[in-house]
């Protein structure tokens, strides 16, 4: 059983290494976030990462907007 994204039929191609991408943004506030208690860090940790996606989707969009 093989179960790699390439080999599936009804899949696109994937940038595997967009995860880390991330990663390099978070290492910047994780001196901070370990200072939290546990509540402040969650509600910090879902911060960042809705920043994040909110920024993703604010330049896919602009890359988009000519295609569309």
């Amino acid at each position: 059983l093989n179960t790699s994204i390439s080999l599936s039929t009804e899949s696109a191609r994937t940038a595997g290494e967009e995860v880390e991408t991330s990663w390099v943004n978070m290492n910047l506030a994780s001196a901070s976030i370990q200072e939290m208690a546990p509540g402040h860090h969650h509600e910090s940790l879902d911060n960042h990462w809705g920043g994040w996606n909110f920024k993703k989707m604010v330049l896919f969009s602009m890359f988009l907007n000519p295609y569309l």
